[in-house]
C-alpha cells in the first residue's frame, strides 16, 4: 500500500492546477489534479485523499460547498482554500469550516508547503486564531 502523503487539486484554471500540481510533485507528494466537482468526487472515492487544495472561484460550484461535499466522502480531509480575489464572505466561512488556509493568487507555495508539513506533523492546524 502506498502511504505517500495524497493531494488533490481542484482548480478550473489549467494553467493554475498544473502548476500547483508541478510544484507538489517535485516536493514528493502523490497529486491528482481536477478541474470539475464531479470529477474531484469521483477521485475522492476511489483514492484515499488527506488534502485538498480547492479553488474558492469554481465555475460550477464554490469551494466551501464542494469542501463540504467532500468532506462528506471524508470527514478527515484537510483543505486549503484558493481563490484569485480576496472576499471576506469565503474567507468567514473558511474560518468556520476548519479550512487550513485561504491563500490568494498568486500561491505562495513555501506558505502552502509550510501549512502542508504541520497538517502532516501535528494533525489539525490552522492559521485563523
Amino acid at each position: 500500500m502506498d502511504s505517500k502523503f495524497t493531494i488533490l487539486v481542484i482548480d478550473d484554471d489549467p494553467a493554475a492546477g498544473w502548476k500547483s500540481r508541478s510544484v507538489l510533485l517535485n516536493y514528493g507528494f502523490r497529486v491528482f489534479l481536477s478541474s470539475k466537482a464531479q470529477t474531484a468526487a469521483e477521485i475522492m472515492q476511489k483514492h484515499s485523499i488527506d488534502l485538498a487544495i480547492i479553488e474558492a472561484g469554481l465555475e460550477e460550484i464554490e469551494g466551501y460547498k464542494l469542501a463540504s461535499v467532500l468532506r462528506g466522502i471524508n470527514k478527515n480531509l484537510k483543505i486549503i482554500m484558493t481563490a484569485a480575489r480576496s472576499n471576506s464572505e469565503t474567507e468567514r466561512h473558511c474560518r468556520e469550516t476548519g479550512i487550513l488556509l485561504y491563500a490568494l493568487k498568486p500561491l505562495n507555495y513555501k506558505q502552502i508547503l509550510s501549512v502542508i508539513e504541520q497538517s502532516r506533523n501535528a494533525g489539525k492546524v490552522s492559521l485563523y486564531k
